[in-house]
């Protein structure tokens, strides 16, 4: 089975420890691969890129240009339970790794990212399982304490989608579960409101 073509469907698709399962879609149905940076950024990779790297058999290497962290992007062919082929897609942190063997990378990619904009006025400077915060905005004095913690962990919203304008980025983006509440947007869906 190659991949890439619109014409060829696969049957499992992993990213990272998520199993998810796609009977009958393309696995280039999307634009962009989409990464969250430890540093707060979101990494949009051109999901061609990444057919591409599939197809023969390597991966994209990506490199923040915020932070300078790195990470691969493959997949690898396997049985799903019903065993019939299928790509699992991975993603591996490069930080504290040689690669001496360049031979698996198909592209490298350097991005900076999107910034996702803060209820403090500024930009999110660390994601994880909380979500998007801001660590480097200094408080208001006007403001209290209690207020302020909320406010750095919370996305403006509104501020984030005029600042990414790209309707396929903020599309795609909306189908995460990454900590930001779409409520009231045009991108708002049952599972991604809080």
């Amino acid at each position: 089975m190659e991949i890439g073509r619109s014409d060829i469907t696969i049957t499992g698709l992993r990213l990272d420890s998520r199993l998810l399962k796609l009977r009958g879609e393309c696995i280039n149905m999307k634009k962009y691969d989409i990464r969250f940076c430890s540093c707060g950024r979101v990494h949009f990779i051109d999901q061609e890129k990444i057919n591409s790297a599939i197809e023969n058999e390597k991966e994209v290497l990506v490199v923040c240009n915020n932070c300078g962290s790195s990470y691969v992007v493959g997949a690898s062919k396997e049985c799903d339970e019903d065993g019939e082929e299928c790509y699992m897609m991975y993603s591996q942190s490069m930080q504290d790794t040689e690669v001496n063997d360049m031979i698996r990378i198909n592209s490298i990619v350097f991005t900076t990212g999107e910034q996702i904009r803060m209820m403090t006025g500024g930009e999110a400077t660390d994601h994880g399982g909380y979500g998007f915060i801001d660590w480097e905005t200094e408080k208001s004095k006007n403001i209290s304490s209690e207020e302020w913690e909320k406010m750095r962990k919370t996305v403006n919203v509104e501020h984030t989608i005029n600042w990414i304008r790209d309707e396929n980025k903020l599309k795609q983006m909306s189908h995460y579960l990454c900590g930001i509440d779409w409520k009231g947007t045009k991108y708002e869906k049952s599972y991604n409101t809080k």
